[in-house]
């Protein structure tokens, strides 16, 4: 396996990790929202997006965190998350090119 390998692959497994905390959010979230632990993911995914080269993430990041910040609706709260991860998604696909959801 190449170099260029192993960061291909280091990237599809940080796409599937922030998909998997994306769902686990998404779940979490009923009639209200647990804003400090939105507000925690947000921050993490923030700085790793950009060091993994995927700069939507870290503005869908900063937009989440800021949405949190100012306690909106748990619907629009799932819904940017929902948006996210259908960014993934896609990424992981085109990375990959056999992703199954």
């Amino acid at each position: 396996m190449s170099f260029l390998d192993d960061i291909k692959e280091l990237r599809i497994q940080y796409l599937r990790s922030v998909i998997d905390e994306i769902v686990e959010n998404i779940n979490s979230i009923d009639d209200k929202v647990n804003y400090e632990k939105i507000r925690d993911f947000s921050h993490r995914i923030k700085g790793s997006g950009s060091s993994y080269g995927f700069d939507f993430i870290t503005e869908k990041a900063i937009l989440i965190s800021e949405m949190a910040k100012a306690f909106k609706t748990p619907e629009d709260i799932k819904k940017i998350l929902l948006s996210l991860k259908n960014l993934c998604e896609a990424s992981l696909k085109g990375l990959s090119g056999d992703f199954n959801g």
